[in-house]
């Protein structure tokens, strides 16, 4: 792909309270480890120029947590446990299928503590925004936040044959002899869909999983396997996203020429 920027293939879901605006850096951004309360703060130092904003993600819809109290194990109220564990906690969700769906650390603590066992694709989709500031805010009062430094992704990905097993569920391809065509088995199983969404499946999530579990020396030979078949499918899920992005961009020049009368 020419564009190295993977967010622009992504379906994207803002579901906190405010716009995301991600950044272009000439030097990367600095962390501390937030001696005052703000956990691991990401800064540019104060004589560096703001960064140019890369792109901005507009809010969607904020999603929320509602109900439920906490539940403690003690009559005293002294050990309590985590967030979600409530039955009458409430969690809401975007209506459909996204890649990256951002939302607020609070959202995220509770759905993933959730006691109803939320789907783990859902949750395999969920990211935080990782604040970015200009000045140290652990060192400099007037520290400013000016964005987001990057989407934190809240859960480790799943293994590859998680995904495989979600866009193969009777296992039609996965189990299919191979000799080397792990890819193209993948990429088979890929265009059965057209869109991982379609499945219920995070892109992201899938390039994450491809990224974290490359095969090492020692590892199986069905771990290899998948890894390889995740593979095929993520490079063939990529490119009809972009086929369909060239396909959209396309679109509005075309329309001009009709108003046009060429």
């Amino acid at each position: 792909m020419e564009n190295s920027n993977l967010l622009n293939y992504m379906r994207l879901f803002n579901g906190t309270q405010h716009p995301i605006c991600l950044f272009r850096y000439q030097e990367r951004p600095s962390h501390s480890r937030g001696l005052k309360g703000h956990g691991i703060a990401w800064y540019l130092a104060d004589f560096q120029r703001d960064p140019e904003v890369d792109m901005e993600i507009p809010e969607d819809h904020p999603l929320s947590v509602s109900g439920g109290k906490h539940s403690f194990m003690d009559k005293e109220h002294h050990v309590a446990l985590p967030n979600g564990m409530d039955p009458d906690m409430e969690v809401d969700s975007p209506a459909g299928w996204y890649d990256v769906v951002v939302v607020s650390s609070r959202y995220a603590k509770v759905a993933g503590n959730e006691k109803n066992s939320i789907d783990p694709f859902y949750l395999d989709s969920l990211y935080l925004a990782e604040p970015l500031y200009k000045g140290n805010p652990d060192e400099d009062p007037s520290a400013r936040r000016i964005g987001t430094a990057f989407l934190f992704k809240f859960k480790h990905p799943l293994p590859p044959a998680a995904y495989l097993q979600r866009l193969d569920p009777h296992s039609a391809l996965i189990q299919s002899p191979s000799w080397g065509n792990e890819q193209q088995l993948g990429q088979q199983l890929a265009s059965c869909w057209k869109d991982p969404l379609n499945a219920g499946v995070s892109l992201a999530g899938m390039i994450a999983s491809r990224n974290v579990y490359q095969p090492q020396q020692g590892s199986s030979w069905q771990d290899s396997r998948n890894w390889w078949m995740l593979s095929g499918a993520v490079d063939q899920f990529l490119e009809y996203r972009e086929m369909e992005q060239q396909k959209i961009f396309s679109q509005p020049a075309f329309v001009y020429c009709n108003q046009a009368g060429i």
